[in-house]
């Protein structure tokens, strides 16, 4: 009896641990470019140049490396990885923009200034990161919610519940609130300001 219930048990464990693989960061980009490819597109990425323009464009200096290396592999056709989404470099040039005219008109709600926006849906959902770490949370942020929510704690992270299909399901378990004083995002109801 407990030996068929162990088993089952190591089935199951299995199981749900081939549906959540976690990928390299080379991994990520492989399986990407594999469902781009799929889909029937061929698969461009950005220039440095056209990389250095897009982090003017939205006034940051750096990029977290595997998100640089993603732009460089497959900058210009990742919108068929987020179908539905607008993620390809030429089109992010005035995300950074268009995000703080939307976040703006929210009183109270604010940003840190080192924000890098990185996909939007329709100019209704938002996708961010900050930009001083390699290992930097994932915020998103929509019209109709009333904080950011952590989509995930890294940008690893991220792609690999896009690549698994685990997105969090709206509305969010927790929101968030950019806490300027203490320079990070605090649980909505503890940012003090």
């Amino acid at each position: 009896m407990w030996q068929k219930m162990w088993s089952f048990a190591v089935v199951l464990k299995k199981a749900k641990n081939q549906r959540r693989h976690i990928f390299t960061n080379t991994e990520i980009i492989d399986q990407i470019k594999a469902v781009i490819e799929k889909r029937g597109h061929k698969v461009i990425g950005c220039s440095d140049e056209e990389i250095q323009a897009l982090t003017t464009a939205q006034c940051v200096d750096y990029l977290p490396e595997l998100y640089r290396q993603l732009l460089k592999e497959t900058g210009k056709t990742i919108d068929w990885f987020f179908l539905g989404h607008s993620a390809a470099c030429y089109e992010l040039h005035s995300y950074r923009n268009e995000f703080l005219q939307e976040e703006l008109s929210i009183p109270g709600l604010l940003v840190p200034s080192d924000i890098f926006v990185f996909m939007s849906c329709q100019g209704v959902d938002w996708w961010f990161f900050r930009t001083k770490t390699d290992d930097t949370a994932i915020y998103g942020w929509s019209e109709f919610e009333p904080g950011f929510w952590k989509a995930a704690p890294n940008l690893a992270e991220y792609l690999t519940k896009a690549l698994n299909k685990t997105f969090r399901p709206k509305p969010a378990e927790q929101y968030f609130i950019y806490d300027p004083a203490q320079d990070q995002f605090l649980p909505l109801g503890t940012a003090y300001y």
